[in-house]
């Protein structure tokens, strides 16, 4: 593998020459030889990105040796890893920030830990920093504590959902990688002349087992269009102002990847259409 650029500094002077005694704050925890490498690990959930990692080895004879390098995290929330060579010596100072592109809080995550070897066998040793970065924030290290990816604010995401069939229901999946915080789900159903009232219930699964049923109690009928909002600000069971109708939903339910939002309507019909389907969330990154 490449190594990074080094710039070299004059040596410092020899221990033994000095007409005093020195002494060292101590060394710094991480200390890399020829066999160990710097390997970031990233997740990210938007595309165009670019990171500069960057930092100053303490070598030999005092010599401070600077070291940088790129690396570009997947736009789908799957991990990319680089293992690069750093020289020798004592990890000094390290930073990593956004380069190219312009992510916000929650958008991307990255680890940067010490390991033995620069092969897909590498040894992680340790998790120097990891944390969320932005276009305006980065990671640093000394000053600053590794983080979970599930801590912090996390992403507001507005999506448009897919539209099924006609007769067909809604059903939106959380992605591999992500952790989602259901903030508002939204939905239009134009009905066809079939005389019988259609009830929406918004329904949330784990792939397989049902945890939550919400249900309005006010149908729409036959050649309407009716839209239901499914949000936490509050429950307005009966149509209001032509059929639109609020259903409440839990606070503070962290929906993992393969977990389902989706409708069951009550007698729906053959020919009854979905549409309009928007929804947001808050979106953590999963490792």
């Amino acid at each position: 593998m490449d190594q990074p650029p080094y710039t070299t500094y004059p040596p410092g002077a020899d221990f033994a020459g000095l007409a005093r005694r020195v002494s060292l704050a101590g060394p710094e925890p991480y200390l890399f030889t020829g066999e160990d490498a710097l390997q970031i690990d990233s997740f990210a959930s938007v595309a165009g990105l670019t990171l500069t990692i960057s930092g100053v080895m303490l070598g030999e004879g005092l010599q401070l040796l600077p070291f940088s390098f790129t690396h570009t995290p997947a736009s789908n929330r799957t991990l990319v890893t680089t293992r690069t060579s750093v020289g020798s010596g004592w990890l000094q100072h390290l930073r990593v920030v956004v380069s190219t592109g312009t992510p916000l809080v929650g958008q991307v995550f990255v680890f940067a830990r010490a390991c033995r070897g620069v092969t897909s066998v590498a040894l992680p040793l340790g998790t120097i920093i990891s944390g969320y970065l932005t276009a305006n924030s980065d990671l640093f290290w000394p000053g600053v504590a590794p983080t979970s990816p599930l801590e912090g604010a996390g992403a507001i995401r507005s999506i448009t959902g897919t539209t099924p069939g006609p007769g067909l229901e809604i059903s939106e999946v959380v992605p591999t990688g992500a952790r989602w915080d259901l903030l508002s789900f939204r939905a239009q159903l134009v009905t066809s002349a079939v005389v019988t009232g259609r009830i929406a219930q918004f329904i949330l699964d784990d792939g397989a087992n049902l945890y939550g049923e919400y249900a309005a109690t006010d149908p729409i009928t036959a050649s309407q269009t009716g839209s239901w909002t499914f949000s936490t600000a509050g429950f307005t069971p009966r149509a209001q102002g032509g059929f639109n109708i609020n259903i409440g939903s839990p606070v503070g339910v962290r929906l993992a990847a393969g977990h389902r939002i989706r409708t069951l309507t009550i007698n729906i019909q053959a020919a009854d259409q979905y549409s309009a389907v928007q929804y947001l969330v808050r979106e953590w990154l999963e490792n």
